[in-house]
């Protein structure tokens, strides 16, 4: 039986769930990251019973609160993103030295996704892309809690790394045109949410892209999971496509490498005449300032979206005590 390491971040919520996040994922080490603020308690006791039930073994790391008293100005919070990630490295570079020698598509490790504030549980979600961890969601109702794996994340994480091998360079171009599409979109319509759809002849009129509807391009997309496609008003020859959320995660690392080359396309026969054309166009989909050619200072903010009664959010809180920005991006997390 295969075991695995468990990234889990402490909660004061019940346990619905976690019998079948472990009868599922066979523990070997479950590494708690434990806020100050939360005592020790007889859920605490019950969990490490659990996890020793499966065969596992509980290894508990404090992490430091939002609401810690150190983190009350400018400066001091804007360092407590990378307090906490310091800790989450130490925590997982101590307790799993061995794992980290495995080949990333190898290694065993499961994220819950499941529990903590949006600060904490962003940042160890990030750090568990890093390393190659399985992500799984617990959505609870009144009446009823879902488990549910998202191994499309990780197989995008690790098909983005080698897409120059595994992808054509058409259907890189592809995933790229449907961010700068968006872009486009959204400077030119700056009230309007970017459409999530296109139709196949928005891909026309490069070089650089697939030609008309029905090109093996798109449909390799749809089969390797990156793209999805339907019919539009029932015609087989107007299909639209989108991208899935393994797609964006591989269109979101090849535009990071567009921005790093500044060239909107990739491109074999780089003549110098072509590889300008590309940084020109590449510089007017970037969020500049009209007058200096420098980037926007903005912010983006995962917001918990219920709140309990007089409870104060904690990313206003956080916002109080940070500098003003031209523009900030708020992610409201559904309901735990």
């Amino acid at each position: 039986m295969e075991k695995w390491s468990h990234l889990i971040i402490q909660t004061e919520q019940d346990q619905k769930g976690y019998e079948e996040i472990l009868s599922r994922y066979p523990p070997e080490k479950v590494i708690m990251f434990s806020p100050e603020h939360i005592s020790q308690s007889n859920m605490k006791n019950e969990f490490k019973l659990l996890i020793e039930k499966h065969g596992g073994t509980l290894l508990e790391t404090k992490i430091t609160s939002i609401s810690n008293e150190k983190y009350t100005n400018e400066i001091t919070t804007s360092s407590l993103p990378f307090d906490l990630l310091y800790i989450f490295i130490n925590g997982i570079k101590s307790e799993l030295p061995e794992i980290l020698e495995i080949p990333i598509e190898d290694r065993k490790i499961v994220f819950w996704a499941t529990s903590g504030s949006k600060l904490h549980s962003s940042l160890l979600y990030s750090l568990s892309l890093v390393i190659g961890a399985e992500i799984i969601t617990l959505d609870r109702t009144e009446n009823n809690t879902t488990l549910e794996s998202q191994p499309w994340v990780k197989e995008g994480i690790l098909l983005a790394k080698k897409s120059d091998k595994e992808l054509s360079l058409l259907l890189r171009n592809t995933l790229r045109h449907f961010l700068i599409y968006f872009a486009r979109n959204a400077k030119e319509k700056s009230s309007q949410l970017p459409l999530e759809w296109m139709e196949a002849k928005d891909f026309t009129g490069s070089k650089h892209l697939p030609e008309t509807s029905g090109h093996r391009t798109l449909s390799l997309g749809v089969e390797k999971g990156l793209l999805e496609s339907d019919i539009l008003d029932n015609n087989d020859e107007c299909k639209r496509y989108r991208l899935t959320g393994k797609g964006w995660i591989v269109a979101l690392y090849l535009m990071r490498q567009s921005s790093k080359n500044e060239l909107i396309y990739e491109t074999k026969n780089k003549t110098k005449t072509e590889l300008e054309s590309l940084k020109l166009k590449m510089q007017e989909y970037q969020y500049l300032k009209d007058s200096e050619r420098e980037f926007f200072e903005g912010r983006i903010m995962a917001v918990r979206a219920f709140k309990k009664q007089d409870q104060m959010l904690n990313a206003l809180k956080i916002s109080y005590n940070l500098p003003e920005v031209n523009k900030v991006i708020t992610l409201f997390s559904r309901r735990n």
